[in-house]
């Protein structure tokens, strides 16, 4: 066999051996990715928890790929269906969870109660910043606030109320305001009560995010990167500085990197 030939053949062995199924589940809908290293192959599929096994194992076909691991903030019974489905495919899918191995310390006093977006959100941004000291801001459901120093420990991090919770609340526990959402947003100043509602909502988030990361920042901003992700991450309507970088797949990205680590080549 010619030595071009053998060189060709082994790097296609090679790949296929590092490909893996990426599957982020949130509250509402799971988005599902084939990558190789850190690269992804196929198109990002979103699809619905009913829909989300039969898409992974639709995308595993296609792509001979025989092994994954999924984070997952949804409820038990889902990740329990979808894992369970992924198995009656002869698929190895790993939960991720903080018993896996990690690109990273973990300084957290409690690690088992670690929701697995926020570990994937910190190995993604470890593996794509490394030696800053970081702050990941994941606005979805929830805003998350994730806090990395630059010897690659994990120290902690906040979670605040995201924002279709606050326009959900407002509604919910109150007598007299209706629900509202942010494209009744139009004007700083609300002038009616659902662009009352939609400006004090948004303009509240944005307001608070700056805060977190004027704190983070302080007096020294040499060595810091601020990352931020998450469906809602277009609303945040933030300061411009040159440390902050929007990286909205930042979570699939943290679970490849998962991926490479726990399973090898």
């Amino acid at each position: 066999m010619p030595i071009l030939q053998q060189k060709i053949g082994y790097l296609s062995v090679f790949y296929q051996k590092m490909k893996n199924l990426v599957a982020d589940i949130g509250n509402t809908c799971a988005k599902l990715a084939i990558y190789a290293d850190m690269q992804i192959l196929s198109d990002v599929v979103v699809a619905s928890h009913e829909q989300m096994a039969t898409a992974a194992i639709a995308l595993c076909k296609q792509h001979n790929v025989e092994r994954g691991i999924y984070s997952s903030v949804a409820a038990a019974n889902i990740c329990e269906n979808f894992a369970s489905a992924m198995n009656s495919a002869h698929l190895q899918l790993k939960p991720l969870t903080a018993n896996l191995q990690m690109p990273f310390s973990i300084a957290y006093q409690t690690p088992q109660t670690l929701g697995a977006d926020r570990l994937a959100a910190v190995a993604g941004a470890v593996s794509q910043f490394p030696h800053q000291n970081l702050l990941i801001i994941d606005a979805g459901t929830a805003i998350t606030y994730e806090y990395v120093s630059e010897n690659g420990t994990y120290l902690g991090g906040n979670i605040s109320p995201g924002i279709n919770i606050r326009f959900k609340a407002l509604n919910l526990l109150t007598g007299k305001l209706p629900i509202s959402d942010a494209s009744h947003y139009n004007s700083p100043i609300g002038q009616s009560t659902l662009s009352a509602i939609a400006a004090g909502v948004l303009r509240g988030v944005q307001h608070e995010v700056n805060g977190v990361i004027d704190d983070f920042l302080g007096t020294e901003q040499n060595n810091r990167a601020i990352i931020l992700t998450g469906g809602d991450y277009k609303y945040l309507a933030l300061k411009v500085k040159s440390c902050i970088f929007a990286r909205p797949n930042i979570v699939m990205d943290g679970i490849a990197k998962l991926c490479m680590m726990n399973f090898g080549t």
